[in-house]
């Protein structure tokens, strides 16, 4: 009920409420799991299929929290078709920089406290480099304004 309000809370749009929706149901997916299995918090690790799953589900959710309608969000969603990239609308560029960006993710959480000590280390010419790059690919890739969304209540 709480993420359903977060939804309308968010707008009083459809879009809003399936995407309070979809984390209710993910919520109390994970509730009922946990409660089923009995699995004590300290036990529980880390699996890549649970984040697998988590991950996919919360960008999927954000597929209706950004659409301007549920005909746009679903719209989106038959887009993604048989995921030929081939045939993709998408620029070659933008669908590397995504499975990059997934792969450094994944590493980045494995090896968080190797990376962050790792990064410390290097030379400050490549810490400046690491982030320009970081900067230019936002840069590339956002070539639309987007206003803060609560400034369009």
């Amino acid at each position: 009920i709480t993420m359903l309000l977060g939804g309308l809370w968010h707008g009083a749009n459809w879009t809003f409420v399936i995407w309070g929706a979809i984390h209710a149901v993910a919520i109390t997916i994970n509730h009922i799991y946990n409660d089923y299995f009995k699995v004590p918090k300290k036990n529980q690790g880390f699996s890549w299929i649970k984040w697998f799953v988590v991950y996919n589900t919360v960008c999927f959710a954000w597929i209706f929290f950004r659409a301007e309608s549920l005909g746009h969000a679903l719209q989106v969603i038959r887009n993604f078709g048989p995921l030929d990239f081939t045939h993709s609308k998408a620029p070659t560029a933008f669908v590397l920089c995504l499975i990059g960006a997934w792969v450094f993710h994944v590493f980045e959480y494995k090896y968080k406290e190797g990376f962050a000590h790792d990064f410390g280390l290097r030379p400050f010419y490549q810490k400046i480099g690491y982030c320009t790059f970081g900067l230019i690919l936002i840069l590339i890739f956002s070539n639309k304004f987007s206003p803060f969304i609560y400034f369009q209540f």
